[in-house]
């Protein structure tokens, strides 16, 4: 029994089984693999980036849904950003981000940063053929919108990048950051997904109109297998629901045949 409104899986990069694989809908925090992807692009061009300290905004500290707990004037580093943003999910992170990177972008007059960075997300979308999906937000709290299709396709793209797959791989991180008051606190993040167990990434997503989301990556049996979940009836059959299509995916393709 899946609850998910559509799902796809793929081995080895063909999807064998879906539902709706075409069908456009709502993705809540799986945006967060494109702002990665835009972030590594980055510093793929200077990996020193990966160190350079990025000072939390208002506008971050104040966004809503999940946070990685930063605070106006909090500083810490690009990688430690990654982290906050992928495990935990961290809106604010995506906006901080968002902000540095998009403050080096070139755009229309009047654009703000977080404008320039996710009209080059868009801009990617574009150029990775996904032509179902559309960002209107760079951390998935608004009508961002894709399918079950596009999404395989983008964790294909992410998990290329090892920065990428190291991040989402990790169960949690511990990082000091300072503070705008000359002081350090321990941040620790937890990844929110609960299958790393079975899988080695990728993301979460739930927002109450997107339901829950699920992109996941893992090898089993010698192939690589992705899943995704769109729509779930809630954060906790998001899971299941994954789960048991792994489970139905490898029987179907050894001893079901």
């Amino acid at each position: 029994m899946v609850s998910a409104a559509s799902w796809a899986i793929a081995m080895d990069g063909e999807i064998l089984f879906s539902k709706g694989a075409g069908e456009v809908r709502q993705i809540a925090s799986l945006t967060k693999v494109m702002t990665a992807i835009v972030v590594l692009e980055n510093v793929a061009k200077d990996p020193k980036q990966l160190e350079q300290i990025v000072r939390v905004s208002h506008r971050a500290s104040i966004i809503f849904g999940t946070s990685a707990l930063l605070e106006e004037g909090d500083r810490l580093t690009v990688e430690d950003l990654l982290y906050a943003l992928l495990l935990p999910s961290g809106n604010d992170a995506a906006i901080v981000l968002s902000e540095f990177y998009g403050r080096r972008m070139h755009g229309k007059t009047g654009q703000d940063a977080m404008t320039r960075f996710l009209a080059v997300m868009n801009r990617k979308a574009d150029s990775l053929g996904l032509a179902q999906t559309t960002f209107v937000d760079v951390h998935g709290m608004g009508e961002n919108l894709s399918t079950a299709r596009d999404l395989l396709e983008l964790a294909d793209v992410a998990m290329e990048n090892p920065i990428f797959q190291k991040v989402v791989a990790a169960e949690s991180y511990s990082s000091p950051v300072r503070t705008k008051r000359a002081t350090t606190r321990e941040m620790r993040w937890k990844n929110t997904n609960n299958l790393l167990g079975e899988f080695n990434g990728i993301k979460t997503g739930h927002t109450n109109t997107a339901g829950g989301c699920l992109l996941l990556s893992g090898e089993f049996n010698g192939a690589l297998l992705r899943v995704v979940v769109l729509d779930s009836s809630n954060k906790r059959t998001r899971f299941r629901d994954a789960y048991n299509l792994l489970q139905w995916a490898l029987y179907r393709t050894t001893e079901g045949g």
